[in-house]
């Protein structure tokens, strides 16, 4: 039993010195003198997978809370001085893959130290699969150790998530400056909309040129052509919020991104010409009938509402009442008065109250009315103050 634990021991242990042994990545061809990789507390695995030109890393880290997570791979100065004159310039290229929630990112930095890039501080974060290649100039500072490749599992994500860098390659080419600045999106804005589409149009450029873009919204994607400057989101929900970013890539799966709220239109737009309804500018009218709201028989009036009506101001076009201060108008006199709402219970000419139960108030000929009533109490005031006077002359 002892014999067997002390095998498995021994198989166990030549297994993972040949993890870390095993064909070197990424592949150099100009026989750059790699140094050995370490991995930072939070990551979990480093796999090499295959050899040469086609190898691969996978980066692994299946824990939360750890958005630092990353592989170290140093290039020593020792060992490696013929590189570092200068001029001479590396080249770094792979494809990079995304699974299980996994944010990409390289950073190449001196003495493995972060926020101490290599020429000119880049890094560039991937969110989509993407093919990288760039080239940049190796550095002369003096005192310095090594050049350190990092690559992260989930950059900056507090979620698990792992990246596969394939076909890593590695390697020294001609001299140059090493620039290779990100796409640049100049505008983004939306210049039409309807209720169930909205119209964006950009500008973007790169140095190198795009090679391709894409529309995110509301948790859906669409691809357009690199050289596009503008698209049509159609099948949209009326008067509702998107949000729209457009995510733009180059060649070296470096990438830009510019977003924009839209309210798409409520629904029910004036109707065409030729219609019930016919446009004029912004006004629309309707000649041929009756219109409901709330209900489907709006019987002989012009508009029926089955339900509330708010305004700040409603104007009725109506007859009114000043006929009463006319000559030979018939004033009822007080007796007639009371013996009318001794019988029916309410003012001569005016509704009752099961009439208005049943059809309603009319607002033109109830205004009118009250007013008729009202000058009429301003006769019988007048009469009676012609009266009270006689008394008081009569008196004296």
């Amino acid at each position: 039993m002892k014999n067997h634990f002390s095998l498995a021991m021994i198989m166990v242990i030549m297994l993972a010195v040949c993890k870390k042994t095993q064909s070197q990545c990424p592949h150099n061809p100009n026989g750059i003198t790699l140094g050995t990789p370490s991995s930072t507390a939070g990551l979990d695995s480093a796999d090499i997978i295959g050899s040469g030109s086609g190898c691969q890393v996978q980066v692994i880290n299946s824990d939360g809370g750890e958005p630092w997570a990353r592989y170290s791979i140093p290039i020593p100065v020792a060992g490696n001085s013929s590189l570092f004159n200068g001029a001479t310039q590396l080249r770094i290229a792979f494809d990079v893959t995304l699974s299980s929630g996994g944010v990409g990112r390289i950073e190449v930095n001196r003495d493995n130290t972060a926020n101490n890039a290599v020429d000119g501080g880049w890094a560039v974060t991937f969110y989509n699969n993407a093919t990288f290649s760039k080239e940049l100039d190796l550095p002369v500072d003096s005192g310095l150790s090594s050049v350190d490749i990092w690559l992260f599992s989930n950059y900056a994500s507090s979620n698990p998530g792992t990246v596969t860098y394939d076909n890593f390659r590695v390697e020294v080419v001609g001299g140059g400056s090493g620039t290779d600045n990100p796409p640049s999106i100049g505008s983004f804005s939306s210049p039409s909309k309807t209720s169930t589409s909205v119209a964006l149009q950009w500008s973007a450029s790169d140095d190198n040129g795009i090679t391709s873009q894409n529309i995110s919204y509301n948790g859906s994607v669409q691809s357009v052509s690199a050289s596009a400057t503008g698209t049509t989101i159609s099948e949209l929900a009326p008067d509702t919020s998107y949000t729209f970013t457009l995510n733009v890539f180059d060649g070296t799966g470096q990438n830009d991104s510019a977003s924009i709220t839209v309210v798409t239109d409520a629904d029910g737009s004036p109707p065409a010409e030729g219609t019930l309804w016919t446009q004029n500018g912004n006004n629309i009218h309707y000649n041929s009938g009756n219109v409901g709201i709330g209900t489907t028989n709006p019987g002989n009036w012009r508009l029926a509402v089955n339900g509330n009506i708010r305004a700040k101001e409603i104007k009725v076009e109506s007859n009114w009442a000043d006929y009463v201060f006319e000559e030979g108008y018939d004033l009822p006199t007080l007796e007639e008065v009371a013996a009318h709402i001794e019988e029916k219970g309410h003012l001569i000419n005016i509704p009752s109250a099961a009439e208005i139960q049943a059809d309603g108030v009319a607002l033109g000929e109830m205004n009118k009315l009250l007013l008729e009533k009202i000058e009429e109490l301003t006769l019988y005031i007048l009469e009676l103050e012609k009266r009270m006077s006689k008394v008081e002359s009569d008196k004296k």
